[in-house]
């Protein structure tokens, strides 16, 4: 069985920052424990080659961009991990770059049924699961 290569490409890589510990750093050490083909991206550069590549956080229009060029040159699934609120102020132009993210990717993760919900309401598309 040929192994998957998954690779995290966090907004941050500050261990001070909750949503890479845990959401990010603590899984792959975990995943990685058991001999599966997992890393971490450390650079603002696109990552290399990649069967799903999970976008931590990482939904600015560049990386977006770049996670297309991966999606389009070698098939690679895409993943957005999220678990911040960023609708709350819908004229926010955070708010504006998630949803083009959100619509861009294969599949989205949030922290919450609640905040899934909320996502769900927002966004204009039947291509994304959650």
């Amino acid at each position: 069985m040929k192994k998957i290569k998954i690779v995290f490409w966090p907004h941050t890589t500050n261990n001070k920052v909750a949503s890479y510990r845990i959401r990010c750093k603590k899984i792959v050490e975990e995943l990685a424990n058991n001999n599966n083909d997992i890393t971490i991206s450390y650079s603002k550069k696109i990552p290399k080659v990649a069967d799903i590549l999970i976008l931590s956080k990482r939904y600015d229009e560049d990386s977006i961009n770049k996670a297309i060029k991966l999606k389009e040159d070698y098939g690679t699934k895409l993943f957005l991990d999220i678990c911040d609120n960023h609708f709350i102020n819908n004229n926010n132009s955070r708010a504006n770059q998630l949803i083009t993210a959100i619509n861009k990717v294969d599949h989205v993760i949030s922290s919450t049924e609640y905040l899934a919900n909320i996502i769900k309401k927002k966004i204009n598309t039947s291509d994304t699961t959650f």
